[in-house]
């Protein structure tokens, strides 16, 4: 189904490399379903290609025909959630039928695979990623990389036992955490995020960034009107460096259509101003790219009309607010206290305690406020430690300079 505002071009290129003897790497480009994927095999002998080819026919029939379910769930509340839902079905399905083709023959015990995956359906990209093959997203005239390996390097590193500058040369680095098809379930990284017109995707396996020296190596490549050249100059970088694995990389562009073209200009525009809003916010303004990326996908943008209420006095709260323009006044028994201005955030607390607001917050002018559900927020952090240990410091910095400005008032009083 062709995207009604954007068009899509992708290009792949693979290679067996100087050292293996078979290409045990796999890719699919579906522009039809927008649908990327990669996979890169493990088991030697034929269980790695096999792996590989498993893990990527499985997903792809199993997106594909349920295709209009995604399109579905899409559209409904909290659809973007709904939709991560079923991708990781979908590779939980691909794992056990690997799991299960790797007991069936005793040449393919101990066959698996590594599995990046880019679904894009209406204005969102979604993610999937097990494993250390890799997504790097070009954007802003930068390159952000999206995906996190899952191997034991990668969480030493994010466990603070490990320098990540000594991670890439580290013993554990080629140590996978998950693999498809290695048990019968696995540990799937996902998460959703805006897509905008001139993004630049790459998806790739280790062969390939294993011999990249930090993200901005890509961004001459990603940055290139002609796409269809960068996938094989960049796996003739990787052979060129020593080619000691196979090597794969594919690239999808997004580009406005020209009868959309102001349309999307505008939501870059917003989307532009909604992350520089989130991120100068002092709550979420030490996460990198990624994290605040997934924050993000959990958010919602309502508009309010002067004197509409956000969340009224005594009424229970549950989330977090960010004004990304207009003003919101913050009122007790009818008397303004406050004013949020641009940039503004209330209900930091609720990361602790959900409860009664001891005022009400409305609109004092047209005013678009970013909510996030805390209870979505604090399961994000459950799953990402090191996220939620920087928020966590943000919180309590907060809260000590609230309580410093209370002192004060105080003394003067």
């Amino acid at each position: 189904m062709q995207h009604n505002e954007m068009k899509f071009t992708a290009f792949a290129a693979t290679d067996k490399g100087k050292k293996r003897e078979v290409n045990e790497d796999v890719f699919l480009i579906d522009l039809d379903n927008l649908l990327f994927i990669i996979s890169d095999g493990m088991g030697g002998q034929a269980g790695g290609e096999l792996a590989a080819q498993t893990t990527v026919s499985a997903l792809h029939e199993h997106i594909k025909g349920n295709i209009s379910r995604f399109r579905r769930r899409y559209l409904e509340p909290d659809g973007r959630q709904r939709v991560l839902e079923l991708i990781d079905d979908a590779v939980q399905h691909a794992c056990r039928t690997v799991y299960d083709l790797s007991r069936s023959k005793p040449g393919y015990v101990g066959m698996g695979a590594t599995m990046t995956l880019l679904f894009i359906l209406g204005h969102h990209g979604f993610m999937a990623h097990v494993g250390d093959s890799r997504l790097y997203l070009k954007r802003r005239g930068m390159v952000q990389l999206l995906s996190r390996d899952q191997t034991l390097a990668a969480d030493l590193v994010s466990k603070g036992l490990l320098d990540p500058k000594e991670a890439r040369t580290h013993q554990s680095a080629s140590v996978l955490l998950q693999a498809i098809g290695e048990h019968p379930a696995v540990q799937v990284e996902t998460f959703s995020l805006e897509v905008l017109a001139e993004d630049t995707y790459m998806l790739c396996t280790d062969g390939l960034s294993a011999y990249l020296n930090g993200h901005r190596d890509l961004l001459p490549f990603l940055t290139r009107d002609d796409l269809a050249s960068v996938p094989r100059e960049l796996v003739r970088r990787a052979l060129d460096g020593g080619g000691r694995d196979n090597v794969t990389a594919l690239v999808v562009r997004a580009s406005a259509k020209e009868s959309h073209q102001r349309q999307q200009e505008q939501r870059t525009g917003e989307f532009d101003l909604t992350f520089d809003r989130v991120f100068a916010s002092s709550l979420f303004n030490t996460l990198i790219f990624r994290e605040l990326v997934m924050v993000l996908s959990l958010a919602d943008i309502k508009r309010y009309e002067p004197g509409e209420p956000v969340v009224e006095e005594q009424e229970e709260n549950d989330s977090i607010y960010i004004v990304l323009e207009g003003q919101l006044s913050l009122s007790i028994g009818g008397r303004p206290m406050r004013y949020l201005n641009p940039g503004g955030l209330y209900g930091d607390s609720t990361l602790l305690k959900v409860g009664p607001v001891q005022g009400t917050l409305q609109a004092v002018q047209p005013t678009r406020v970013l909510s996030i559900k805390t209870e979505q927020l604090n399961d994000l952090l459950k799953r990402h430690p090191r996220m939620g240990n920087k928020i966590l410091k943000n919180l309590a910095l907060r809260f000590y300079l609230r309580l410093e400005h209370v002192l004060q008032e105080l003394v003067v009083d």
